[in-house]
């Protein structure tokens, strides 16, 4: 049985957001402010939703990633950044997080985070459209809820 965790919404110039999403949680999710999908490491085998199950390494990884792409606005760069990070997801969870508003048109992306298991940046995309405003509202999330170490570390290198 894994703990949920809730990381208050940070406060932030946003305050309709704010009021929207008022925790950031830690388990996949799918609501109208916050996408969120656990991607398993390649070396996990055993396919705990069908117990006795066991799969070559990697082929668990690829099935939830597969899952996960029509939730995503910004596949492309989810799927790069896996790649482009295939060791550490080799062992570690790949986290998922989209964060989002809904808008009298639809729904409105602010940006998608990625992260390990342990919560450690490792990248994150704004909307180049409103990409200053995006960018403010993403960075104090990501902040709430990565490592310290690993956000200097990546804001550092953007």
């Amino acid at each position: 049985m894994s703990i949920v965790l809730q990381n208050p919404c940070p406060e932030q110039e946003h305050e309709y957001f704010q009021l929207e999403l008022e925790f950031i949680t830690n388990v996949s999710t799918e609501t109208v402010q916050q996408s969120s999908r656990f991607i398993r490491p390649a070396t996990v085998v055993e396919d705990i939703n069908v117990p006795g199950r066991i799969c070559a390494q990697g082929v668990l990884q690829r099935a939830d990633l597969e899952g996960a792409e029509e939730l995503f606005e910004d596949w492309d760069f989810i799927y790069r950044t896996v790649q482009q990070n295939r060791v550490l997801f080799a062992y570690s969870q790949c986290r998922i997080y989209q964060f989002e508003s809904s808008t009298p048109t639809g729904t409105f992306v602010f940006g998608t985070v990625i992260t390990d298991g342990s919560h450690n940046l490792v990248d994150y995309r704004v909307r180049a459209q409103f990409a200053n405003r995006c960018r403010d509202l993403l960075l104090t999330l990501i902040r709430s809820m990565c490592t310290p170490e690993s956000v200097s570390y990546r804001l550092e290198s953007h």
